[in-house]
């Protein structure tokens, strides 16, 4: 995808891409930005069939004046083969990007070495988290994301969360397993306070015990990262807040998300859904719904995993209207998603709708 950029702009792009391989394997996604690979959007996914993988990135991008456009590609290497079938209600190819004014942009690669060790409870990534340095005098509305990439060689779960000044963030709980390579992005927009904002990983591991230090392997990557918002940005959060029976027997239905916005001018709309739903080992396909009209540029859906995770990005144009959004699901688990009982689950179900002049 090419596009033009005239002047110093804070460049968002993201991809989401579920798909369907013709049995269990392993699937890497990347992006290249400019035509240099962004690591922070390594995802690898291994001894899974069905699945969506997402990732995104924040950019400041100047121009180098001879008025060429600038790109986004979409990298990949699997050991088996499968197909993307877009005209279905199943699958979904994806990416893009929006521009911003420059803002901060602030990363945390694993330039060392990270450990992870096996762990029932919550436990930190040691020597792993990033400062965030508010230095506008004002709270500041900031994306803060991690991508946890890596090899385990054995079928194991990860359970990972946002931990933010020292508050655990569990509307981002993400759960990720039984898979052999654990590929997890993960993300919200937060109001940050000024002055210095501390951003950790929390975890739970059922495998061995392990050193990650291989920081020039090209298919993996453990990064944290952000990025600021204009000041004129407006955040709406809507959170899924009565029961659901995932059961649906293949039809789509409605989770029931009060999504309302009434917009006066036109606006652009990043929409971000985040899904982690305990659907034991069943196939679940969820999508964006505005108003009468589901986004066919939102569909995801796990199968054989424990959780039906996602983190997934949208871009609308949306014009000055009334709009109520809401996510629709497709399920064959016989599970109850209970608001109540969402932390002691570590199941979150939220959408963030960030709005843009």
């Amino acid at each position: 995808m090419d596009f033009l950029v005239d002047d110093s702009k804070l460049v968002f792009g993201f991809y989401l891409i579920s798909y369907n391989l013709d049995s269990k394997g392993e699937i890497l996604f990347k992006m290249n930005f400019n035509n240099k690979e962004v690591p922070e959007t390594r995802t690898a996914i291994g001894n899974i069939q069905r699945y969506t993988s997402s990732a995104a990135f924040g950019e400041v991008f100047t121009p180098s004046g001879d008025n060429k456009p600038t790109n986004l590609r979409i990298s990949y290497v699997s050991n088996t083969a499968g197909k993307i079938n877009t005209s279905t209600d199943d699958y979904n190819f994806s990416f893009g990007a929006i521009t911003l004014p420059p803002g901060s942009v602030v990363k945390r690669f694993n330039s060392n070495k990270i450990e992870i060790a096996k762990s029932d409870e919550f436990s930190l990534i040691n020597d792993f988290n990033l400062n965030i340095k508010n230095d506008s005098g004002k709270p500041k509305h900031y994306m803060i994301m991690y991508t946890l990439s890596f090899m385990v060689n054995s079928n194991v779960y990860l359970k990972s969360r946002i931990k933010l000044n020292n508050t655990s963030e569990k509307t981002t709980d993400s759960y990720l397993g039984s898979v052999a390579e654990i590929g997890v992005h993960n993300g919200k927009v937060f109001s940050l306070m000024p002055g210095d904002n501390k951003v950790e990983i929390e975890y739970k591991y059922d495998g061995e015990s392990l050193s990650i230090a291989d920081t020039t392997n090209n298919k993996y990557v453990q990064s944290i990262y952000a990025f600021s918002f204009p000041d004129d940005t407006i955040i709406h959060n809507f959170k899924l807040e009565k029961p659901v029976t995932l059961f649906t027997n293949g039809d789509w239905k409605p989770m029931g998300i009060d999504g309302k916005l009434n917009l006066s001018s036109k606006k652009t709309a990043l929409i971000i859904y985040h899904i982690n739903i305990k659907t034991s080992q069943k196939l679940f396909k969820a999508r964006i719904k505005i108003n009468t009209k589901f986004n066919k540029k939102s569909i995801i859906l796990t199968d054989g995993l424990e959780y039906a995770y996602t983190q997934s990005y949208v871009v609308k144009v949306l014009k000055p209207g009334n709009y109520n959004l809401d996510i629709e699901y497709s399920s064959l688990s016989k599970n109850v998603f209970t608001p109540e009982l969402a932390e002691v689950n570590n199941e979150s179900v939220f959408l963030q709708v960030v709005l843009l002049d």
